[in-house]
């Protein structure tokens, strides 16, 4: 019998993420929003998409959120979160571009969303947008049948989706092992997620392991 690797488990992430302070939530949605971010901008350039700095204005909130230098209210960010909302794509545009641009304005809704009031679930959707482009890619570039009984399987077992739920995994355990150090992980952190966001599974590219 073939050893099965783990796919994107939403229960047991919620539950994990609810025990957690309110800044190792909204760091951990903040993480996986950099790297979604990430694939945004090469998307903006190779398919001439708007939208960049609003994007990044949502996530530099976040990170501000957790680092705990930015008080943001719902009514602050609301105006913020229509904005960034309103890069959905729409149905002009090309299929592949519009999965890949739609995983990542979703995901930096969710993690604006969490920035407000640390809500575990809006953390969780976060991950779960990255998680799904990684699968989308999978699909794509592997041609699996959905139809087929172990097709899941081997979408969770590809090395995109491997990549990103272990880079969650590793952000998730440095964010908790902090110390008194908090804004140095941050930054570290942040830093590290823009630059694998590079290598997220956007419609042009393959990732690198």
């Amino acid at each position: 019998m073939s050893s099965m690797l783990p796919g994107f488990r939403e229960a047991d992430l919620k539950e994990l993420l609810c025990r957690e302070s309110r800044r190792v939530v909204i760091a951990f949605a903040a993480s996986c929003a950099e790297r979604m971010l990430a694939l945004y901008q090469s998307l903006a350039m190779t398919a001439g998409r708007e939208g960049v700095e609003t994007l990044r204005s949502a996530v530099d909130l976040a990170w501000l959120a957790a680092l705990g230098t930015a008080e943001v209210g719902s009514a602050s960010v609301s105006e913020l979160q229509d904005s960034v909302l309103a890069l959905l794509p729409d149905e002009g545009d090309l299929p592949e571009l519009a999965y890949a641009a739609e995983d990542a304005v979703a995901a930096i809704a969710y993690a604006l969303g969490t920035a407000v009031d640390g809500d575990p679930q809006e953390a969780v959707w976060t991950a779960r947008r990255a998680y799904e482009r990684a699968n989308e890619h999978a699909l794509r570039v592997l041609l699996i049948d959905l139809n087929e009984p172990d097709a899941e399987a081997s979408l969770d077992a590809s090395p995109w989706v491997q990549q990103e739920l272990a880079r969650q995994q590793r952000d998730l355990r440095y964010l908790l092992s902090s110390g008194t150090d908090w804004e140095a992980h941050l930054e570290l952190v942040r830093r590290r997620a823009a630059e694998e966001g590079k290598t997220l599974g956007g419609p042009n590219e393959l990732p690198e392991f």
